[in-house]
This record gives structure tokens, C-alpha cells and sequence, in this order.
């Protein structure tokens, strides 16, 4: 198959989706395709072209609403905006923790317990410190409260005076 630049995006994007886009490289996309990294680029400038060239094809295969758009839109941007945050900030902390929670790191944690939020030390108290912490099962059960939540949503709060 010909090497062409909708090939290499799509290549690029199963790489980053597999592996994360901080591990994506001009060699490794290029011994993905069979080829020399230096023949990428008569498809893309760059990496940042790369980079420029998944971020059109994630929004392509965004789905727009049918109907009264103004209304989905701002329904999306509700719920959008909620969960943005909760995953950028789940995210950041996930980055920030060591990469194995257990007792030792829970004792070295804990010396700093009085000076965070009451539950912040109840989880380093109650649940790091004795282990088996699941990172991702919190993620899942926070997630999916604010999903139970939104699904309460039925019309938007009056708009300010």
C-alpha cells in the first residue's frame, strides 16, 4: 500500500492510542509502516505537523447534533465542561502519585496529611496506607456518579439577569 499522508495519521493515531502520544516518535511510526523515518516527510513537515494532523482527524469523528444545535450544543458544553474537569484533574493526579501506591509511600504521604483536605488524609489513611488501592476502580466510580448525575439533567439553569 502507498505510503500517503492520510496512511501515516492513521498509523500515528492507532500508535498513540496504543501506547499514549507522549511515546509517538518519527521512528517508530516509521517502523510501524515498513519504512525510513525520513521518507515521512514528504506526508507531514514534522512532529508538530503530526501532531496538527491527529488533532484534525479526532475532531472528525466528532458526531454533531441533529435538531436544534444551540440547544445540544449548550446540553454538551454543560456535561462536556464537567467531565473535562474530572478527567484533566484525575489525570494530573494520577501523574503526580508514585507509580506504586503502598504502605511505604502512604507512610511518606501521610507526613503531609495534616496539611491537606480532611478526605484527602482519609485516603491516605484508610485506603493507600493499606494497600490495594485501585486507581482505576475509583476513576470508574467517581465517573460513574457523574454520569448518574447528568443523566438527571433535564433542561439548562436560567441564564443570568
Amino acid at each position: 500500500m502507498p505510503l500517503n499522508r492520510e496512511r501515516v495519521l492513521q498509523a500515528a493515531l492507532a500508535l498513540a492510542d496504543e501506547h499514549g502520544v507522549e511515546s509517538l516518535s518519527m521512528r517508530k511510526l516509521a517502523k510501524t509502516l515498513g519504512v525510513e523515518a525520513m521518507s515521512l516527510y514528504g506526508h507531514v513537515r514534522n512532529k508538530d505537523d503530526l501532531l496538527d494532523g491527529l488533532v484534525d482527524l479526532v475532531w472528525a469523528e466528532i458526531e454533531y447534533p441533529e435538531g436544534e444545535w444551540r440547544e445540544a450544543m449548550r446540553e454538551r458544553a454543560r456535561c462536556s465542561s464537567l467531565l473535562d474537569a474530572y478527567v484533566y484533574g484525575w489525570a494530573l493526579q494520577e501523574k503526580a502519585l508514585p507509580a506504586e501506591l503502598n504502605a511505604e509511600v502512604a507512610e511518606r504521604m501521610l507526613r503531609f496529611a495534616d496539611t491537606t483536605t480532611p478526605y484527602q488524609a482519609e485516603m491516605l489513611r484508610e485506603h493507600i496506607a493499606t494497600g490495594g488501592y485501585d486507581f482505576e476502580a475509583e476513576f470508574a466510580f467517581g465517573l460513574g456518579v457523574i454520569l448518574d448525575g447528568l443523566s438527571g439533567i433535564s433542561s439548562p439553569p436560567p441564564a443570568p439577569a
